[in-house]
């Protein structure tokens, strides 16, 4: 069973995760693996091109993350600059963020500072759902501290 959410004009898709997550949606994966996109410098890159190119790279990365999954992906964007990937495997998620990050800089070509930097974590299997979201919770929040810290343009494991 196959399902992305593709509707990017969605602002905010964090409710409808978290109700995935409490529904077993991913519950099929023997080994949960979260991936959160974020882009580098998107703040600087709207206030100096606009909210229109910034719209546009936002939906060109959308479209990059559509075609570069592999079936049995899910995706989709979880608010502001973020994207969140669900897969089966730590090989798996490793493959996607470095094909986003290589076809993203290619899309670009280098002319611009925007980056991508990926926190990846495993999602175990908790009872409670609370402690399975504070656990997303964790890999995302974490994983976009370090790759801030350590230069941007990273892809970070949290185990």
């Amino acid at each position: 069973m196959s399902h992305r959410w593709q509707n990017i004009e969605i602002l905010n898709e964090k409710q409808s995760f978290e109700e995935a997550l409490k529904n077993g949606q991913f519950d099929h994966f023997q080994n949960r693996t979260l991936i959160m996109i974020d882009l580098d410098r998107f703040r600087g890159f709207n206030k100096e091109l606009g909210r229109k190119a910034g719209d546009l790279l936002l939906e060109e990365l959308w479209k990059l993350i559509k075609r570069s999954i592999p079936d049995g992906t899910f995706a989709l964007r979880y608010g502001g600059e973020e994207f969140l990937l669900i897969t089966d495997g730590k090989q798996r998620a490793a493959e996607i963020a470095k094909t986003l990050q290589n076809e993203f800089s290619n899309l670009l070509s280098n002319k611009s500072k925007i980056t991508l930097s990926f926190g990846i974590g495993m999602l175990p299997f908790f009872s409670n759902t609370n402690q399975l979201i504070a656990r997303f919770n964790d890999i995302s929040l974490a994983a976009q501290h370090r790759a801030k810290i350590e230069g941007r343009n990273r892809i970070i494991w949290l185990d």
